[in-house]
């Protein structure tokens, strides 16, 4: 079978048409190939994250539980001087002074 000139242009337009959506199609599996990549490094990326934030709120956690017993040792001996000092001073007479030192500098002064 012999094909004519009308159906060889025919032909010829649908090989290149094949051609370009055989192109298109590679393009497409192309950038589906690296986004499946991209997806994948971006779970790496996120799993690392969330490793380092685990890591950094149990230091966290370690800190606040050192800093809570420092301030139990530092406060600890205030608390219990205060506790004698209101021992001592129960049933003990106290005048209340009604200015502070400086108020009372300041009232020398003005008399002079």
């Amino acid at each position: 079978m012999s094909l004519t000139l009308d159906n060889k242009k025919r032909l010829e337009i649908i090989e290149e048409k094949v051609d370009s959506v055989q192109k298109n199609l590679d393009l497409h599996i192309a950038d589906t190939d690296k986004e499946v990549g991209d997806v994948q490094q971006l779970r790496i990326q996120v799993a690392t994250l969330i490793e380092t934030v685990n890591g950094l709120e149990r230091t966290i956690n370690r800190q606040t539980d050192k800093v809570s017993d420092r301030v139990v040792q530092a406060v600890g001996p205030v608390l219990e001087e205060t506790e004698d000092l209101k021992k001592a001073l129960k049933g003990k007479t106290i005048i209340k002074i009604r200015e502070t030192f400086w108020e009372s500098i300041k009232k020398l002064i003005r008399r002079r």
